[in-house]
C-alpha cells in the first residue's frame, strides 16, 4: 500500500536529526540525596528516568538512562561527566539530563514548592532545553521565583561538553508537590519528553 502523504526521505532525515538523550537519576544508590517521610530522591529519580525513557521511545528519540554508583559525590559526578564526554567524542548530537527532586537547605521551612530547570551560563542550547521543559513542568508545579536558572557551580553542567541541564522536578519535602507527582508521574514524564521533542524540532 502506498502512503500518499508520507515523504520517506524527509521522515528519515527527521529521525536521524533527533538528538540522542542520556538520562541520569540524581545522586547515586549509595548517596541517595534528599530524604523525607520515607521518600528517597535517588529512587524517585530512577523511577522518573524509566518513565521518561518510555515516552521518548514513543517519540522515536534515541535514549538511554544510566544509574551511576558512587559512595562519594566526586565519584558519581566524575563518572557521569566521563560517560557523557566519551559519547560526545563520537556523536555531537546528544543532550544530557540529570533528574532530581528538590529540598530546602534545612527541613525547618517546608513551604518551598515548584519545579526548576538549571543550565550552564552561556550555554544557548542548554538554556533553550531548560526553558522548553520547564514551561511544561510549570503548569503542574508552579511556585519557584525563577523557572530556570544559570549556575556555574554544578560540576555536571560545567564539565559536560554537550548541552546539559539539571531538572529539579518538584520539592520532595512539600506534601502538595509529592502527592501530585506520585499521582501524575506519567504525565510529568510525558511533559519532560514533549519538552525535549520541542527543543529538538527548534534546533
Amino acid at each position: 500500500m502506498i502512503l500518499e502523504n508520507f515523504d520517506t526521505p524527509t521522515k528519515f532525515r527527521e529521525l536521524i536529526d533527533l538528538p540522542k538523550v542520556i538520562l541520569f537519576p540524581g545522586h547515586s544508590p549509595e548517596l541517595t540525596g534528599a530524604r523525607f517521610q520515607g521518600l528517597y530522591e535517588h529512587i524517585l529519580a530512577v523511577g522518573l528516568c524509566v518513565l521518561v525513557e518510555k515516552e521518548l521511545i514513543k517519540l522515536n528519540i534515541p535514549v538511554s538512562y544510566l544509574v551511576v554508583p558512587g559512595d562519594t559525590k566526586s565519584k558519581y559526578l566524575n563518572e557521569k561527566v566521563r560517560i557523557v564526554n566519551e559519547v560526545y567524542k563520537h556523536d555531537q548530537n546528544i543532550i544530557a539530563i540529570d533528574i532530581h527532586f528538590d529540598s530546602p537547605p534545612d527541613l525547618i521551612d517546608l513551604s518551598p514548592h515548584g519545579s526548576h530547570c538549571i543550565h550552564y551560563p552561556g550555554s544557548e542550547k542548554g538554556e533553550k532545553l531548560a526553558e522548553s521543559i520547564q514551561k511544561r513542568l510549570w503548569t503542574m508545579f508552579p511556585g519557584r521565583a525563577k523557572q530556570t536558572d544559570a549556575r556555574d557551580d554544578l560540576r555536571f553542567l560545567k564539565k559536560t561538553r554537550c548541552p546539559a541541564i539539571l531538572i529539579e522536578t518538584c520539592f520532595i519535602t512539600n506534601d502538595n508537590d509529592t502527592t501530585k507527582y506520585l499521582r501524575k508521574k506519567k504525565v510529568v514524564a510525558r511533559a519532560i519528553a514533549d519538552g525535549i521533542m520541542s527543543y529538538a524540532k527548534s534546533c
